[in-house]
């Protein structure tokens, strides 16, 4: 008897926990009424993280940051720019607050600019034939048979 009145009380005491908290929530109608405030957001279109529509920009990471961006109550306006420098250089300055598509990140970028964590990985890898062998000199001469090393020279 005594262990069900401990029970009964354990399970009032949860509720009237539980009941507390969800007055403490926000309503919907409440979080709506939060003021927005205004994010400058460039963009450099590359599929499929940034895509440009008719009227609209879509894609992976538009998605992405249009559902942080609700969270933090800001109101975005896209700024599209011609390539992933432009972008660089915009962010760097101050001029956007946030640049969006999909980037490497290198050591002189990271010098210049914040990054978030990768949240894509892209699983590129790099295949030789097993004729050729694996080291370092046979994927370079095969890069550079194929006509993609002398990008890098």
């Amino acid at each position: 008897m005594f262990s069900s009145l401990i029970r009964f009380l354990l399970l009032v005491s949860c509720l009237a926990c539980v009941a507390n908290t969800s007055a403490q929530i926000e309503s919907p109608e409440s979080a709506e009424a939060a003021t927005l405030q205004p994010s400058t957001v460039g963009v450099y279109v590359h599929p499929p993280f940034v895509m440009k529509g008719d009227d609209d920009l879509t894609g992976m990471a538009i998605d992405l940051w249009e559902e942080m961006a609700a969270h933090l109550n800001l109101d975005s306006s896209y700024v599209e720019f011609d390539n992933v420098g432009e972008l660089i250089r915009a962010t760097e300055s101050g001029d956007i607050d946030v640049a969006l598509t999909n980037m490497t990140v290198t050591k002189d970028r990271a010098q210049r600019i914040d990054f978030t964590h990768p949240w894509f990985d892209a699983g590129q890898r790099i295949m030789v034939s097993t004729e050729q062998g694996a080291s370092a000199g046979s994927l370079f001469k095969g890069l550079s048979e194929s006509g993609v090393g002398g990008q890098y020279n």
